[in-house]
C-alpha cells in the first residue's frame, strides 16, 4: 500500500519551482503584446479614422433576428460615423488584415462578436457594446435591454471627443 496513484516523488516539486517563473514570464511577455497590439490599434483608429469623423466599428450579419433593427435603428443614427463590417460577407473582406478586421478580431473576441459596436475616442480605450445577449433577451419577449444598450451605444457615439467620463 505504499505507493497510491497521484501522489508525486520530491522532484515534481523542484519541476514545478523551475516551470512557474519561466510560465509567468511567458504569461506576461503574451499579455504585454497583447496591450501592445491594442495600443497600436488605437494609435491607427486615431489617425486614419477620427481625422474623417469616423469613430465607430459597426459588425453585423443577415441575421433576421438584428439586420432590419440595426439597419433601420442605429445605422441612420451613426450618421457616416461609423466603418461597417457585414459577417455574412467575411469571406468577401477586401482585405484580411485592413483597419476594420483587425479591430474586430481585437474587440469581439471569440464568443457573442455579432452584432458587435467598438465607440473610440482620442484619449479612450475602445468601447464595446455586444448585441448578442440583448437579442436574445428582444427574442424572449424583453425588449428593454436591447434598447438599454442602444441608448447607450448612440450617447456614446455622441459623447464629446475630449470627455474622460
Amino acid at each position: 500500500m505504499g505507493s497510491r496513484l497521484g501522489v508525486r516523488g520530491p522532484g515534481s516539486k523542484a519541476v514545478k519551482f523551475i516551470l512557474f517563473p519561466f510560465l509567468l514570464a511567458i504569461a506576461m511577455l503574451g499579455l504585454t503584446l497583447y496591450l501592445l497590439w491594442g495600443l497600436w490599434l488605437h494609435l491607427a483608429v486615431r489617425l486614419f479614422w477620427l481625422p474623417r469623423g469616423k469613430n465607430v466599428l459597426l459588425v453585423y450579419s443577415h441575421s433576421p433576428l438584428w439586420q432590419d433593427y440595426l439597419e433601420s435603428r442605429v445605422l441612420p443614427r451613426l450618421e457616416g460615423r461609423a466603418m461597417i463590417l457585414n459577417w455574412s460577407e467575411r469571406k468577401k473582406w477586401e482585405r484580411r488584415f485592413s483597419l476594420p478586421v483587425l479591430i474586430f478580431h481585437y474587440f469581439g473576441g471569440r464568443r457573442e462578436f455579432n452584432p458587435l459596436a467598438v465607440v473610440f475616442h482620442p484619449w479612450r480605450w475602445g468601447k464595446t457594446f455586444r448585441f448578442f445577449q440583448p437579442f436574445r433577451e428582444l427574442k424572449h419577449g424583453k425588449p428593454e435591454v436591447l434598447e438599454k444598450m442602444t441608448a447607450d451605444l448612440l450617447q456614446e457615439v455622441r459623447r464629446p471627443a475630449g470627455g474622460i467620463n
